[in-house]
């Protein structure tokens, strides 16, 4: 799946407050980059023969999509913090 640009991360997470299963899978999506980059940046060099960015990246986004109906936030901003 492939996030769509025009669909802004605030109303993706309006839809996904209101129940749509699918905004969640895209919300998250829209992200990916961002915690890609995150991941590379703050992985010690010790742990990358052992972990790599994409698992940790992957991992987390299953625990938010699995979890997302635990947030209570309504900000693009609680969102990702």
């Amino acid at each position: 799946m492939i996030a769509d640009s025009s669909i802004r991360p605030s109303k993706l997470l309006r839809q996904a407050r209101a129940g749509d299963a699918d905004a969640v899978g895209r919300l998250l999506e829209w992200y990916l980059h961002y915690l890609k980059i995150l991941a590379s940046a703050q992985l010690d060099q010790k742990l990358r023969h052992r972990v790599s960015p994409s698992d940790i990246v992957q991992d987390t986004v299953c625990e938010a999509h699995r979890d997302f109906h635990q947030f209570r936030g309504d900000t693009e901003r609680g969102f990702l913090f």
